[in-house]
């Protein structure tokens, strides 16, 4: 059987066809904080982001890069996620943040993350009309794998707080762990947490 021969599209012809896109963020994307450290040229401010929830998935440490576990997103049809949603500007912008995540074919075996258009799923305030809402989900579990760095923890309880105690305990409620050094050390030394 013949393979079949991939049509190449040219960053300029993508750069065209770019379709408005909301992005939807749930670990480390949950503030500017966090966004603006993903080296796009847009600088984002309080004001752009909205939060929101997404149907259908459930956030774990199931993200696995470089021997450690981030925050990712699994299907599951009964549960849900808290976070955030923001626009990307432009292609330049889109493909520059797939790259910081490892959401790209370019990361073969050790990509963990994939683009997913989840628009129907999306509750939030801000208006998603005739745009495409993409989660980075999982394809499997590799919670695992690798060892969780407590300085990421840290960053993404940081954030959550950010938006205050209903989020944050909402944030808790959908699989996020909640920054406290001694207690996490303690889980770390019994043996129930992968710190690093």
């Amino acid at each position: 059987m013949r393979r079949q021969k991939i049509k190449r599209i040219s960053p300029e012809q993508r750069r065209k066809e770019f379709k408005s896109t909301l992005f939807f963020g749930y670990g480390s994307l949950l503030r500017p904080e966090g966004i603006n450290r993903k080296g796009m040229l847009h600088r984002y401010v309080d004001g752009e982001i909205k939060i929101a929830k997404l149907q259908g998935y459930e956030r774990s440490m199931c993200g696995y890069f470089g021997g450690r576990n981030f925050y990712g997103l699994l299907p599951n049809k009964d549960a849900y996620c808290n976070g955030v949603i923001f626009k990307i500007h432009n292609w330049d912008d889109y493909r520059t943040l797939l790259l910081s995540e490892g959401a790209t074919s370019s990361f073969r075996r050790a990509r963990s993350y994939w683009p997913v258009d989840v628009a129907g799923r999306i509750k939030t305030r801000m208006k998603t009309d005739g745009c495409r809402v993409i989660a980075l989900v999982c394809k499997d579990d590799r919670s695992g794998l690798g060892h969780i760095p407590i300085s990421y923890i840290r960053l993404c309880w940081m954030l959550a707080q950010r938006w205050g105690e209903r989020f944050s305990n909402e944030f808790l409620k959908t699989g996020g762990i909640k920054y406290d050094k001694e207690k996490l050390l303690k889980l770390r030394r019994e043996g129930k947490l992968n710190l690093w």
